[in-house]
């Protein structure tokens, strides 16, 4: 590396720079995708207990707490990862369900075109 006016120091700086940029790249990756999980809200009524795949101290604990995120979730003593696992799937099936909801209503709003096409009643 061609000094270019920067002290040894800066040019060992660049080169780390240069050769780790892939793995700094990918780690500052998973810390945003880490941050953005940790804000998924958790729904006020969620009723702890029914979730059957959560360990009976992580229901307990959860319940005691209401965590309002899953990064507030995460901090509670007891709740483990695999806690916080069961507790991504419950909201990706709640997801799931309010989705179907929302097509069966939309469906169903939605005036019917079968019969209409070619008809006239005089």
């Amino acid at each position: 590396l061609a000094s270019d006016g920067l002290s040894a120091s800066e040019q060992d700086s660049v080169q780390i720079r240069v050769k780790y940029a892939g793995y700094i790249s990918r780690a500052q990756e998973v810390i945003d995708k880490q941050r953005r999980e940790g804000a998924k809200q958790l729904p006020a009524d969620l009723d702890y207990m029914s979730i059957s795949e959560l360990r009976m101290e992580a229901r307990e604990k959860l319940s005691t707490a209401r965590p309002r995120t899953i990064a507030e979730a995460e901090r509670i003593g007891g709740v483990n990862p695999a806690d916080i696992t069961v507790l991504h799937i419950e909201l990706a099936r709640r997801r799931k369900q309010l989705q179907k909801l929302r097509n069966a209503t939309t469906t169903a709003a939605a005036p019917s075109r079968t019969g209409l096409a070619g008809t006239s009643r005089s």
